[in-house]
């Protein structure tokens, strides 16, 4: 693993087991409401001795009775059997594949930025006929590292835009506000999902991180807020 590997997975949880193992299970909510990564892979080290292989699927905080979720792993496989563990019975963590959560990117998402700056005109056209008025959808320049991370997270927003932009055409208001309050979209990468609108342009951040990465719901009602 090289260096640059390595802090993005130290970043991720900068705190202890316990720290890891409330990240795995935001983790877990998220995918269950439609990040698109997979469930990441772990070894549970109990301190009775025991050690269970799989990948947590949510915690459960109640003070009386706190417990991990876990859909255990056969050796040939995941199974369909769920485990309920004491947090506190668990005294390591092995995070198996720790470089990056596994992307599960829908087909057609752009690969290079000359593909982007493509779907990117494409998505223009399309908010340009729905507000009955000109808007340029523009891509920022990637950082000098982690260009892979920025054009996925950026091609990502661009496919969540266009789906949105078919959901307002249904919407008189959604029209409207189109056609008022924006002539220019411009995607970029950060480190959280933001909106923001400045006259007429619009600002739209998404997270390198794929595990933060907005739905489809969550990013029109932050489009919804700043129109």
């Amino acid at each position: 693993m090289d260096m640059d590997a390595l802090n993005a997975a130290l970043e991720r949880n900068e705190g202890g087991v316990s720290g890891m193992l409330d990240w795995l299970a935001t983790t877990a909510r998220r995918i269950r409401k439609g990040a698109p990564v997979g469930l990441p892979r772990v070894t549970l080290h109990l301190r009775n001795g025991h050690t269970v292989v799989g990948s947590i699927v949510d915690k459960r905080d109640d003070v009386r009775d706190p417990a991990l979720v876990v859909l255990v792993h056969e050796p040939r496989g995941p199974a369909d059997d769920l485990l309920w563990v004491r947090p506190d019975l668990v005294g390591a963590v092995v995070l198996h594949d720790a470089r990056e959560p596994r992307v599960t990117a829908a087909p057609g998402e752009p690969s290079s930025p000359l593909a982007l700056r493509r779907r990117a005109a494409e998505v223009a056209a399309q908010i340009t006929e729905l507000a009955g008025r000109a808007v340029r959808v523009d891509v920022a320049d990637h950082p000098a590292a982690g260009a892979e991370a920025h054009l996925r997270a950026v091609g990502h927003g661009l496919a969540l835009v266009a789906s949105i932009v078919v959901a307002f055409a249904s919407d008189d208001m959604a029209r409207a506000a189109l056609r008022e309050r924006m002539t220019s979209l411009t995607l970029q990468s950060g480190a959280t999902v933001e909106t923001r609108r400045d006259g007429t342009a619009v600002v739209l951040t998404l997270p390198v991180d794929p595990v933060l990465w907005p739905t489809e719901e969550e990013l029109r009602q932050r489009l919804e807020a700043v129109l």
